[in-house]
């Protein structure tokens, strides 16, 4: 009888912010709230201005790239020609 392989165990430290999420590609969400900053990596640093401010109703699409940093997803997204973070708690 051949032996029994078991997948080895893999965990993700819990609130670990260099933790990527695979999120759909393409997917064209729009912006639910006024001002969104659009930011060149996730999570808010005091000292690096946004790249952007988006509208309301403005449209990004998902590049399928999420980081979890505290308690709040960041989602990678282009508009137009730029592509940057936002929070994905105002895409809908």
């Amino acid at each position: 009888m051949p032996p029994t392989v078991t997948a080895p165990s893999v965990q993700q430290p819990v609130g670990d912010s260099s933790a990527n999420n695979t999120i759909p590609v393409g997917v064209v969400k729009q912006v639910n709230t006024e001002g969104l900053n659009v930011r060149k990596s996730a999570g808010v640093d005091d000292n690096e201005p946004p790249l952007a401010q988006l509208s309301r109703g403005a449209s990004v699409t998902l590049l399928g790239q999420s980081k979890i940093i505290g308690n709040r997803t960041w989602v990678l997204i282009k508009t137009g020609n730029i592509t940057g973070w936002v929070r994905q708690d105002y895409l809908k």
